[in-house]
């Protein structure tokens, strides 16, 4: 009995190993998370604030630049920039404008999109500098940053047109060569929606 119980001790595995092992494996899974704390760390600590000045120049850009279209009438009629590029949407006309009035705003070190949203919850693209072969001098390509401003654009796509007074050549004396006030011919176009611009880096 004894010679059997001595051989099956020795086949047995040692408990050292099984310690050894636990260990082992206790040790790797505190590196583990060590290094995830120290990546954490990196991440929500020390790249934000080397971004955060780039990302605050971008909104003001994108910001500000939206203001002064909101602002800023187009050509002689009663529209603004921001209300004229929502209402053309990306139609050549409009892309030249963009170039003209919103290229000299943005630096050239940017790209920009603007889009205007639609009754579906989504964004038509009006213009981005990716895609647009003319324009020779922004960024075309979207690397580290991108950052959004939001207008609400609410006015017409097509003004109300007052209506015409009689011509007092061609009508009798009897007529009186004056319109009511207040009466129009064409109502004109409401337009709402929401206009984005992005700028990226």
């Amino acid at each position: 009995m004894s010679e059997k119980w001595i051989y099956m001790s020795d086949a047995m595995p040692s408990s050292s190993g099984r310690r050894g092992f636990v260990f082992s494996l206790d040790a790797f899974v505190a590196l583990s998370l060590v290094l995830v704390a120290i990546y954490s760390l990196f991440v929500l600590v020390l790249l934000p604030k080397s971004y955060y000045s780039t990302y605050q120049q971008g909104y003001s850009l994108a910001r500000d630049t939206l203001n002064s279209l909101d602002h800023l009438k187009y050509a002689s009629s009663e529209q603004t920039y921001l209300e004229f590029f929502a209402a053309g949407g990306a139609s050549p006309i409009v892309h030249q404008k963009i170039r003209e009035n919103v290229g000299p705003l943005i630096p050239q070190q940017y790209g920009f999109r603007i889009e205007r949203s639609t009754s579906a919850g989504g964004w038509d693209v009006i213009y981005d500098t990716a895609i647009d072969t003319l324009d020779t001098t922004h960024n075309k390509e979207y690397r580290k940053l991108s950052v959004s401003a939001q207008s609400l654009v609410s006015g017409y796509a097509t003004p109300p047109q007052p209506a015409n007074p009689p011509d007092c050549g061609q009508v009798q004396s009897s007529v009186i060569c004056a319109v009511e006030p207040g009466i129009t011919a064409d109502t004109g176009t409401p337009l709402v929606t929401v206009v984005r611009l992005t700028v990226y880096i």
